[in-house]
């Protein structure tokens, strides 16, 4: 797919994708049952290969399923937008779908660089928006334990405030009562995380399957997937960034020092962090 640009979304084309990953789904899960077979019954000495690849397909199958879901999920909303948009309201978002897909109120992704700053960020809900600036400000949450430790975060109730005591408190003053995040990686590195904000404990799609769809099949591939337009979506932290380089060079301090000074004047006026950086950006606030 050659991303849906401005024009009126194609919905069959977003189906046609979800039958293909339905499909590749499929044949991945007959390799793995004829891996399984052969991990039973076939040489002693290639059992373990066996299993071994079994586990890797069974894993692509689940990401290929959650990728149809995804595709589903989001030509659901295209059709009730197309339905009901009398008069013309804004398209939905693509990531509303990912939140759809895991029947959670919002969700958020945050992309980082190769130097494991925060490079994009994208959110469904102004609250699960709140709850990433959150994380960004404090240095603590789901996101980024799942994308430093490189694994599945979940809490739920008291168990947010406990886990992370900045955090904690001011995502539940947002109405947020659970929180889940995996991480988002390729083959070669990990590079962000997804983060669901009250799923359901036994969702649709699990978080981390869909986690590995969104890192293979929509991110990387911006000219024929669903990639433009989540990343179209991404823009808040370009505005932070260039307002850390303006910050920067006014004070003439490394850009890791003015992005810490506006984290900190966000956190102190209890404002949005890109709030503070598109003041500076626009030259109505300045930090001495």
């Amino acid at each position: 797919m050659g991303g849906y640009g401005d024009a009126l979304p194609n919905i069959e084309q977003v189906l046609h994708e979800a039958a293909q990953e339905k499909e590749r789904g499929a044949r991945a899960a007959a390799v793995a049952v004829r891996h399984e077979q052969l991990a039973d019954v076939g040489p002693a000495a290639m059992r373990g290969h066996h299993r071994r690849m079994a586990t890797l397909f069974r894993r692509n199958q689940q990401r290929h399923l959650a990728a149809s879901c995804l595709h589903t999920a989001y030509a659901e909303k295209l059709l009730t937008w197309l339905d009901q948009r009398i008069p013309r309201t804004a398209r939905p978002p693509f990531i509303t779908a990912i939140a759809g897909a895991l029947g959670a109120t919002g969700v958020g992704i945050t992309l980082l660089d190769v130097h494991n700053a925060e490079a994009l960020r994208s959110a469904s809900t102004p609250a699960a928006r709140a709850a990433l600036d959150l994380e960004y400000t404090l240095h603590e949450g789901p996101g980024q334990d799942a994308a430093a430790h490189r694994k599945n975060v979940t809490a739920r109730g008291v168990e947010i405030p406990t886990r992370w005591p900045h955090y904690g408190p001011a995502v539940a003053a947002l109405g947020i009562r659970a929180v889940e995040a995996a991480p988002l990686h390729d083959q070669t590195r990990y590079f962000g995380a997804l983060t669901a904000f009250d799923a359901p404990s036994d969702p649709p799609v699990a978080v981390d399957d869909l986690a590995d769809a969104i890192a293979q099949s929509v991110l990387p591939n911006t000219e024929n997937s669903l990639g433009m337009p989540l990343l179209r979506e991404t823009d808040v932290q370009a505005v932070i960034n260039q307002a850390a380089g303006m910050l920067a060079a006014q004070r003439r301090c490394p850009v890791s020092d003015a992005l810490a000074l506006i984290r900190a004047h966000a956190f102190a006026a209890d404002e949005p962090t890109e709030q503070v950086a598109a003041h500076i950006v626009d030259r109505t606030l300045r930090l001495d």
